[in-house]
């Protein structure tokens, strides 16, 4: 054999290793989490010839492009891998199961992101039977299918109306949901834990828990701060929003809001649904405008899922408040009127009608102090208090103290309130909440 002949040996050996090197070292980024450094290796992974590699790379870039709101080109990735499926040789059949993995899963983001439903229900279902047969190649990537499975299950009851069933679903991933040692001893890498943790957040406000938000995002390892897959404090904004408090919410927004470079499509678009959202509560209706332009802007290329995570009344008003500017209403905000509710649009029913003095008296209640005590702290006449007590029952739907501070402590309001007032160093004045 002749030196020409070993160096064209040695090429193509070298020509057929390195699409896996490629592919491995975006692996590698993922499950450090740094997505933005996968996507260049996978798109030069979904260059090459090599089919089965090329295959793996064109699966998870459409995932990572469908998880940061950019649908046209998840889209593009999923087109491409569902030709190379149906023409290639069959790369092996684990191989072929787990580019068909890639390609349920894929479709059932973008379907979520659509707000089909049905389309993305039926995804999953593969995905779940898929998944299955997966032998586990790289090591934990098993439990990282698994996890993005549970995941979009958490999305798809919250997105139905059923808050409970998410927050079921949320809690059978349990720690391998948060971005700490139980995830990572389970060999999720830390994209999907932020994800997760994402979804466990999802689930807590579409469950009507707003306070475990606050809670949840206290927890050890239990913050994200790339603000990329998940915004840990738009998600506090929302649910101080759904309480009544605007102003809590924009503030916990500003650095979010002037810093997007942090952000994806996807979490930039929920920045700005909840800063409009907190402007029309406020009573700042121009900014209100000029913030949901902003957001629709982003809601047509990425999909109106964010748009949904705003109280319906709230994203009522707002759409309302749209069409009076735009008369011809984009198919993304047409998509999000009339979506099932969720128990945090009980929440903004109830709680965010209260005004902070009756914040004050039901906070007082929980101590078990009786009406006269709550008037002398509160250097005020008992009728006065009395009069409170029944304005409180009355916006909470109940007939007695008792179910009044069970009802709060069931969506965790309490917490709410106190990270709200740690958040501005006292409570807010009249007109700060909703009443």
């Amino acid at each position: 054999m002749s030196i020409d002949q070993l160096d064209a040996d040695a090429y193509r050996r070298v020509e057929a290793t390195l699409p896996w090197l490629w592919w491995s070292a975006a692996v590698v980024f993922r499950a450090a989490g740094d997505d933005r450094a996968a996507v260049p290796l996978l798109e030069r992974t979904r260059r090459s010839a090599a089919r089965y590699p090329r295959g793996l790379a064109l699966g998870d870039l459409a995932c990572v492009y469908g998880y940061s709101g950019e649908l046209r080109a998840a889209l593009e990735c999923i087109l491409e891998l569902e030709a190379l499926v149906d023409a290639a040789a069959r790369p092996g059949w684990a191989g072929l199961i787990r580019l068909h993995l890639r390609l349920s899963l894929a479709r059932a983001i973008v379907a979520a992101s659509e707000l089909r439903l049905d389309a993305m229900a039926d995804h999953l279902d593969a995905a779940e039977v898929l998944v299955e047969a997966v032998v586990p190649h790289p090591a934990g990537s098993e439990s990282t299918w698994r996890l993005a499975i549970t995941v979009a299950r958490v999305h798809h009851a919250a997105l139905s109306g059923e808050g409970e069933r998410a927050l079921r679903v949320a809690e059978s991933f349990g720690r391998v949901g948060q971005r700490g040692e139980g995830a990572a001893a389970a060999g999720v890498d830390r994209t999907m834990q932020g994800l997760a943790f994402g979804a466990r957040l999802t689930a807590l406000l579409s469950a009507g828990v707003p306070g475990g938000v606050v809670a949840a995002a206290a927890e050890p390892n239990g913050t994200c701060r790339d603000h990329h897959n998940v915004c840990v404090p738009t998600m506090q904004a929302l649910a101080a929003l759904s309480a009544g408090m605007p102003g809590v919410a924009l503030r916990l927004t500003d650095d979010c809001y002037r810093s997007s470079d942090r952000h994806n499509a996807r979490t930039r678009l929920q920045v700005l649904a909840v800063r409009a959202g907190a402007f029309l509560a406020g009573g700042r209706t121009q900014s209100a405008i000029a913030t949901l332009d902003r957001a629709i802007v982003l809601a047509d290329p990425s999909g109106p899922m964010s748009l949904t995570l705003l109280p319906s009344q709230l994203l009522d008003e707002l759409i309302d408040l749209f069409g009076r500017q735009h008369p011809r209403l984009p198919d993304s905000v047409t998509r999000v009127a009339g979506r099932p509710r969720s128990g945090l649009d009980t929440i903004a029913e109830t709680f965010a009608l209260l005004t902070p003095r009756e914040w004050d008296v039901l906070t007082a209640l929980r101590t078990g102090k009786t009406l006269d005590e709550i008037a002398r702290d509160q250097f005020t006449a008992r009728n006065t208090i009395a009069s409170q007590c029944r304005s409180i029952y009355a916006k909470l739907s109940v007939a007695s103290r008792v179910e009044a501070v069970e009802r709060a402590e069931r969506a965790q309001a309490f917490s709410l309130l106190a990270f709200a007032a740690s958040r501005q160093g006292a409570l807010p004045s009249d007109g700060e909440f909703g009443a």
